[in-house]
């Protein structure tokens, strides 16, 4: 039995799954991966490998790196064993599939495959298009119209529930402010330009400590800062900002209106002097520093996405929904759009760190921290929050960030 025969006869007996799953490793994840990557681009499994170059962008997105991609697949293969059923199962690889960006094509393809081969028992590689290329031209359904097909909240939009979880437990960990206004839809940095490969330096450092940094340091650093997808609420430049300035001491500026935000504004071209005043009191250490905490954010971002499905329980809605729910079946409007989903998590959401993945990542952060206090000497763990009058530029951010999430959405709802 070839190995795409062997995938599909198991994960249709019940028990020959429950055995597959129990015996899984992370090795074994990543060569199925890397097969079925390859069935969706139709190359052949000999040539393909994952994808060993530095960063990924798109909308501002920047994907994991090397090590942690490498990282979690084990952390793949620990939790398909603790979660519920196959459809829990698929829903969670279809996201991280696409959070991993494990590959140089062909990723968004490869998460709804699998979301096929866990629920879908008529599936078929030969026959089913929904991930299919031929000679460079999609010819498949786009992966927004394959969610309201499955009944799947949108992958634009899940991405705000991890990255809610990590900002609530940094802030239960006192890593943030715990004062925070209950209805901070919006943390994140702001760069006039995306990073990419081609635009590496964005970010304003003092120019003393920049000639002391090399060239790779400054491309990482830039990289950290300038991490902020425009379709999450909580980006990871966002949080690890707010993370380092809470760890400086320097206050953070809350603003106002439909709802509250923190934006941190740090291109040295196209906004010098409000960064410097952010960024003022960073040393060369407090850069470096961030990079690694940014890691760690990114890191776990992706994990809580795991606990979400296999400990569904300690997430939900105050009605009782399970994040689970709202991810896997497409529950609830309120959740269709991030900074609308972002409002009403932090209202109402319950949430329970006990024994999860992420509490043991943040662990890891606040040790980063403990290892490191040397270096900053008398510099405060506390901040003070500042609430001001509404700052219309903000605002206006904001609202063209809105209407990039529609228009984002819209566009992908009409991609064929």
């Amino acid at each position: 039995m070839d190995k795409k025969n062997e995938i599909l006869a198991i994960l249709r007996d019940e028990q020959k799954s429950k055995e597959f799953l129990e015996s899984l490793t992370g090795d074994d994840v990543r060569k199925y991966l890397i097969y079925i990557n390859s069935k969706a681009r139709n190359i052949p499994y000999e040539e393909n490998q994952i994808y060993t170059g530095n960063v990924y962008t798109g909308g501002g997105l920047i994907t994991p790196n090397n090590d942690i991609q490498n990282r979690f697949f084990d952390k793949i293969a620990d939790s398909l064993k603790n979660m519920k059923d196959n459809r829990n199962r698929g829903v969670a690889l279809h996201y991280l599939i696409n959070e991993l960006h494990l590959f140089e094509d062909g990723n968004g393809r490869s998460g709804r495959c699998i979301f096929e081969l866990f629920t879908n028992p008529e599936f078929s590689f030969e026959n089913d298009d929904n991930f299919s290329h031929n000679n460079g031209e999609h010819n498949h359904i786009s992966t927004v119209d394959f969610e309201k097909q499955n009944g799947i909240k949108s992958y634009l939009t899940a991405l705000t529930f991890p990255s809610f979880l990590v900002y609530k437990k940094l802030m239960n960990d006192q890593l943030i402010p715990n004062d925070l206004p209950s209805d901070l839809a919006i943390v994140n940095t702001y760069t006039a330009n995306p990073f990419s490969e081609e635009n590496t330096d964005l970010i304003y450092i003092d120019e003393n400590i920049r000639q002391s940094l090399s060239d790779e340091e400054i491309k990482q650093i830039n990289q950290a800062l300038c991490d902020n997808n425009e379709l999450e609420s909580y980006s990871v430049s966002g949080l690890t900002m707010m993370v380092m300035q809470h760890f400086i001491g320097e206050k953070t500026e809350i603003y106002g209106g439909e709802f509250s935000g923190v934006q941190y504004l740090i291109d040295k071209d196209e906004r010098p002097d409000d960064a410097k005043k952010i960024l003022k009191k960073w040393s060369k250490e407090d850069y470096i520093r961030a990079v690694r905490i940014s890691d760690i954010i990114k890191e776990s971002m992706l994990e809580a996405m795991l606990d979400i499905f296999e400990h569904p329980e300690n997430f939900k809605m105050e009605d009782g929904t399970t994040f689970a729910e709202i991810l896997s079946k497409d529950k609830g409007e309120q959740f269709d759009y991030p900074i609308q989903c972002a409002m009403e998590l932090s209202k109402t959401a319950y949430t329970n760190f006990e024994n999860t993945r992420l509490e043991s990542s943040i662990s890891n952060l606040k040790e980063n921290f403990r290892e490191t206090s040397s270096i900053v000497g008398t510099k405060k763990l506390g901040m003070q929050v500042v609430d001001e009058l509404l700052d219309v530029e903000f605002t206006d951010n904001v609202q063209q960030q809105m209407s990039a999430q529609e228009r984002k959405i819209s566009e992908n709802e009409n991609q064929k």
